[in-house]
């Protein structure tokens, strides 16, 4: 097996009977970036939103509306909301990207939730920038909301690319950020993902659940809204 696949056999052998209908899912992920000791980090997805959050206690969260994919990123602390909307991503990149993947079955892999894996790479002027170890078919309407999450991000990331100095913007900047955002969930769900930079992301766990807190997809009131450029508040 290749791309790491063999050190993780007890995270690909995880598997659950129960059933993937209920109204909410969760997910649990440990997450690793550079210079960073490793945090866990939860979503969770049900028909209307997606919410990601470092769990139930946390300083904030990230809340996605399904209906338009918008965007709220939730300060407890500072009580404000950073709001982001959908922006369209210009249909060319200022710079070639080149994309490429290399996409293999691994068939001698367990099986996550009786899904089969694959080992995923996407290379941009023919350098590799991400990898991944894929389920496929696992969690299809967490992937569709994940992929209207990364067009939201990949939008406000394109409004945002004046900022970065020029000698910044490379193709894998680009194609990570924007491009290409979404484009392994195409292949499956990312079980095991990382890139060049040191972001490193392992899921943990996948169950669904039917006794969150009812306030949980909701905003709390008499936060002060904002957007990215607009004063942020103190």
């Amino acid at each position: 097996m290749n791309l790491r696949i063999a050190g993780y056999g007890m995270l690909l052998a995880v598997s659950y009977g129960a059933p993937l209908g209920a109204e909410t899912m969760q997910l649990t992920f440990l997450e690793q970036e550079r210079g960073i000791e490793p945090y866990q980090v939860r979503m969770l997805v049900n028909e209307a939103f997606l919410r990601i959050d470092d769990g139930p206690d946390a300083d904030g969260f990230l809340l996605m509306r399904r209906a338009d994919g918008m965007v709220y990123s939730v300060t407890h602390d500072s009580k404000s909301v950073l709001d982001i909307p959908r922006h369209e991503v210009l249909a060319e990149p200022p710079i070639p990207v080149n994309p490429e993947e290399d996409y293999s079955a691994e068939p001698d892999a367990p099986l996550v939730g009786g899904k089969p894996v694959a080992a995923y790479r996407q290379h941009f002027n023919g350098e590799t920038c991400f990898s991944a170890v894929v389920a496929e078919g696992l969690v299809p309407d967490v992937r569709a909301a994940m992929t209207e999450l990364n067009k939201t991000l990949g939008g406000q990331q394109m409004q945002t690319l004046g900022n970065f100095p020029p000698e910044s913007i490379t193709a894998c900047l680009l194609a990570r950020l924007v491009y290409a955002r979404q484009t392994f969930l195409e292949r499956g769900f990312p079980i095991l993902e990382w890139d060049e930079t040191g972001y490193r992301r392992q899921l943990l766990d996948f169950r669904p659940v039917d006794d969150m807190p009812a306030d949980v997809f909701v905003i709390p009131e008499g936060y002060r809204h904002y957007e990215i450029g607009a004063a942020i508040p103190l």
